[in-house]
């Protein structure tokens, strides 16, 4: 598959006439994780693909242009920022409550966005998804808090625990866990009363 997509692009960026290539930005994500069956070993009792574990929402992005910085990025950024980021670029203002424009990050700036938030519903759960893929999770800094559907929160730290093997809130809450807890909680809230 890397190969067929490598093989692709290379097509496509080759099409282009120099003063085209010259005056694009291409911008590739990937979706969301890879197959369950080459994870397995990696994230144990997680799936990754569709999950709202990080292994099934951290994705690429890869992006380049004209004047875009080369280098990797630690940046926040969720597939709704592509509208406020692409109108941006375009010349144009967009209004949005959720798509913060990452623009600023491929020229060396910041961006606004401090948080990461993914949510996975369905009306009917009875088709044969794994239970890790309903619910929600909310990231600010290195603090990641997920609620899978009626079970216990947990709280991971990706900064140590990267693959969330490690739920904080497992033996008790600390009165630092239980900042952060709260601090999240109050994110989450933030996001759904827009």
């Amino acid at each position: 598959m890397l190969e067929a997509l490598d093989t692709e692009i290379g097509r496509l960026l080759g099409s282009m006439d120099e003063s085209t290539r010259e005056n694009t930005i291409v911008i590739f994500i990937g979706d969301n994780g890879s197959p369950n069956q080459v994870t397995k070993t990696l994230y144990g009792d997680h799936s990754a693909k569709g999950t709202i574990y990080d292994s099934g929402t951290h994705v690429p992005l890869i992006v380049t242009g004209p004047d875009i910085k080369p280098g990797r990025s630690d940046a926040f950024v969720m597939t709704v920022d592509l509208f406020t980021t692409i109108t941006n670029i375009a010349g144009v203002t967009a209004d949005s409550t959720d798509s913060f424009g990452f623009a600023p990050v491929l020229y060396g700036g910041e961006t606004e966005r401090d948080y990461i938030y993914v949510e996975h519903f369905q009306e009917d759960k009875s088709d044969s998804k794994p239970s890790d893929v309903f619910g929600w999770a909310v990231r600010e800094e290195n603090y990641k808090l997920v609620q899978i559907d009626d079970e216990d929160a947990m709280l991971f730290d990706l900064a140590v625990d990267p693959l969330e093997s490690n739920n904080l809130l497992a033996d008790g809450v600390s009165e630092i866990e239980s900042q952060i807890l709260s601090k999240l909680n109050q994110r989450y809230k933030r996001i759904h009363s827009q």
